[in-house]
């Protein structure tokens, strides 16, 4: 929400006052439009998407103007105005409009790549507002970071005046509307946004959950609404639009300010700036600031009038219920913008709560921000998602995107390249512990065998597209270092894995959406975890189940990362269309069995006999690229296998209900393959530490696909490679100094600098 309702006219011409609108009481809620599409209709003087032409300046509005405004064209502009087809969407009291760069700006180097694009191909943006309808782009107060945002983008936004009467569900289609009529033929590598305050948040998310034809990969939700229903906000915003209007009039400014204005504390800053910068004009300038203030209380009640403020409450708890039980579908990536010193709503903690709801959500809260930031002179969004890899010039792809092609997490198709920001921010959460702990060291090996320290050695194949790479390697023990490699590539080669996931990592999900990155690409199955959990629960405590509900979070958080970072499910389907694509395979062919080993197991193979993998890799004229691993089976304590579990008179019932109820990676059985899902239990010990090795590329000939015989040879030797790496790894380790855990943590947190990772053997 904002405090400044200053209306830019722009070359959309002159201003006037709009017919009186209905009176209602304030004691009851106004009228609303019904939501059928017949109530949808054009309003030919305020409802238009303007271009708006670069050096028109703002008009300011009266008083008597400020409420109920109709844009009327003005035939004195020489810029003239681009007329609206007969194509775009109308809803009266709303309009959505394009925010042009102001004239002559400089162009900030570091956004250079953006600005160079034509308009059609910068980053669009579509600015959702708060209850007051009047978007963050309108605000004196941060003119110039909009003027940036303005240049660095292609830059819309929403607003609706006193007059806007529809339902939540009108609104939204009203903006997928406009999506549909501005992006129609928008390329997969645009990256589309819907950045959204408070309200907008709310809307934002239900537009990004009904969009189908238009796809909305990025969300900014600015203190969002999604806690209205838990916060006093609701209860004293029904009691302030029911005062009388004298006591509303002299009320409403000082009640609604720390919800659409800036705090006075955060404008103080830059009134003290501009008196640094002009000492003679400290008088004018004191008077202006002033002014600007009490004028911006004033808007507020000019802006949100009592039957206006309650007809927002209502619509915000209409756009709430629509979405509070769906987070969980929201499938862009989303960005939660929150103030620490939100006084209207809980924004801090609701941004943590959404985080755990939605499945790509991370939070960035701003300690000394309020609840109006997009008003607020200190926050330079645009800086901000910049810094958290948020801010992109073109999508990027695991595999280029062919005609007709869905791309999607979940699906196996191309999928998005998260940016380093965001791998390093997941890793926080995934691998970051793990890594200090296991300091984990690389080894690569060249077309000629020459082995070399870290992934570099890797480098050509990586960057090469001609022919899919395929990494083929060993499951260690609950696989505990798979995403740190995963993470290693990620960061280091710009190559992301698609690993093929156990299917249990997409139980539940739905079938595919043609909205943006849908999870999608597999029939529903039945989580087992839940419906285990579901048959013990009349015999648990409810301390026990609280728990439970807490671990069935933390797995659909592990879903959702898996799936974000391109794995699909395991399946010889999935298996040919990434080969088709082109795409970097991650392959364990021990499966379940190798990756939940029993006791006296440690780093054993167990691949099946059949060599079907490298015949169907064959057909694509794959690199296969032997994977190793030792150190995480080191570091942990095996105090029952699976078998033991199964005769636990404890443990036994619920191991052998749960390997009924896990779905088996492969349909048939398989010779020398034992799908059992019995996860043993472990105990921490003493960290040792992990060892990969990239072995030496092997590059698949077409004629394997048919020779049955040669393709066993073949898997023989990726088999015996791998196999030798291990024992490689298990040899040269011995000479590394670092490898116990106590040398290696006081060097690698030497108190006297910065923390480094301690050095391995040398090769030679």
């Amino acid at each position: 929400m904002q405090g400044a309702v200053q209306m830019p006219c722009h070359s959309l011409g002159k201003l006037r006052e709009a017919a009186p609108l209905p009176t209602a009481s304030v004691n009851s809620r106004p009228h609303r439009t019904s939501r059928r599409r017949d109530n949808v209709k054009p309003h030919t003087g305020f409802v238009r998407v303007c271009r708006l032409a670069t050096n028109a300046a703002a008009a300011e509005t009266s008083p008597e103007t400020s409420a109920g405004l109709e844009v009327q064209p003005n035939p004195s502009s020489t810029q003239g105005e681009a007329s609206v087809p007969s194509s775009a969407p109308a809803l009266q009291g709303a309009q959505v409009r394009h925010i042009p760069p102001a004239a002559n700006m400089v162009v900030d180097p570091d956004y250079e790549e953006f600005v160079s694009l034509p308009q059609d191909g910068k980053p669009f943006v579509l600015v959702l507002p708060d209850m007051d309808g009047i978007p963050g782009t309108n605000s004196s107060t941060s003119k110039g970071k909009w003027d940036k945002f303005a240049l660095v983008t292609d830059l819309h936004a929403l607003e609706m005046d006193v007059s806007f009467a529809g339902g939540f569900s009108d609104l939204v289609s009203f903006v997928k509307g406009h999506l549909e009529h501005l992006l129609p033929n928008a390329p997969p590598e645009r990256p589309i946004y819907l950045l959204g305050e408070g309200f907008g948040a709310v809307l934002a998310l239900a537009v990004a959950l009904e969009s189908k034809s238009v796809q909305v990969n990025r969300l900014v939700l600015v203190n969002p609404s999604t806690s209205f229903m838990r916060s006093t906000a609701r209860q004293m915003g029904l009691l302030l639009a029911d005062l009388p209007p004298p006591l509303y009039s002299a009320n409403a400014p000082f009640a609604l300010a720390p919800a659409l204005a800036p705090s006075p504390d955060r404008m103080l800053p830059m009134f003290v700036e501009q008196l640094q910068r002009a000492p003679n004009e400290a008088a004018a300038n004191a008077r202006k600031f002033l002014m600007g203030a009490v004028e911006q209380l004033q808007q507020i009640s000019r802006s949100l009038p009592p039957a206006t403020l309650r007809s927002r409450l209502l619509l915000l708890e209409e756009g709430v219920r629509q979405i509070e039980d769906r987070l969980e579908d929201v499938q862009p990536r989303t960005m939660v913008v929150a103030g620490g010193q939100d006084l209207v709503l809980p924004s801090a903690e609701e941004a943590a709560n959404l985080k755990k709801a939605m499945p790509r959500a991370f939070p960035v809260v701003l300690p000394s921000a309020g609840h109006a930031i997009l008003s607020d002179p200190q926050v330079d969004l645009l800086q901000l998602m910049r810094k958290e890899g948020f801010l992109i010039n073109k999508r990027v792809f695991t595999s280029p995107i062919r005609p007709g092609q869905r791309e999607g997490f979940g699906l196996p198709g191309p999928v998005e390249m998260p940016t380093k920001q965001e791998v390093m921010r997941t890793g926080q959460d995934y691998t970051a512990t793990l890594r200090r702990l296991l300091s984990p060291v690389f080894f690569s090996t060249l077309e000629d065998g020459t082995v070399v320290e870290g992934v570099e050695g890797l480098t050509p194949l990586m960057q090469q597209r001609e022919r899919p790479l395929l990494f083929v390697g060993n499951h260690q023990l609950y696989a505990l270092d798979m995403n740190i490699m995963v993470e290693e590539l990620a960061l280091k080669q710009n190559r992301l894995l698609r690993g093929l996931a156990h299917p249990i990592l997409f139980a539940q999900e739905e079938k595919p959406s043609p909205s943006a990155g849908g999870d999608n690409g597999t029939e529903t199955v039945v989580n087992p975890m839940q419906e285990l959990e579901a048959r013990d629960k009349e015999r648990r405590k409810k301390k026990e189940q609280e728990q439970g509900d807490d671990n069935s979070n933390t797995f659909k958080d592990l879903q959702s990362t898996y799936r974000t970072f391109g794995a699909v499910p395991v399946s010889p389907t999935s298996f040919f269309r990434l080969l088709s694509c082109g795409e970097a395979v991650l392959l364990y062919p021990g499966g379940v069995r190798e990756g939940l080993k029993r006791r006296n197991e440690k780093y054993e193979l167990f691949w099946p006999t059949q060599s079907e993998f490298i015949r169907m890799a064959a057909r694509f004229e794959a690199v296969v690229i032997p994977v190793s691993s030792i150190g995480a089976e080191d570091s942990v304590l095996m105090l029952q296998d699976a078998n033991e579990l199964l005769e636990n008179p404890f443990l036994g019932r619920q191991s052998r209900e749960l390997e009924k109820i896990v779905p088996r990676a492969r349909k048939t059985e398989v010779e020398g393959v034992d799908e059992s899902f019995v996860p043993p239990l472990i105990a921490p010990s003493v960290p040792g530490r992990l060892y990969f090795r990239f072995g030496k590329p092997i590059r698949l000939t077409k004629n394997l696909k048919e020779d049955r015989e040669a393709a066993d040879r073949e898997y023989a030797n990726v088999k015996a490679a791998v196999d030798d790496n291990i024992t490689w790894l298990v040899r040269k380790r011995e000479q590394d100094p670092y490898r116990d855990f106590v040398p290696r943590m006081l060097y690698e947190n030497n108190p006297l600098g910065p923390r480094r990772q301690a050095p391995t053997f040398k090769l030679k």
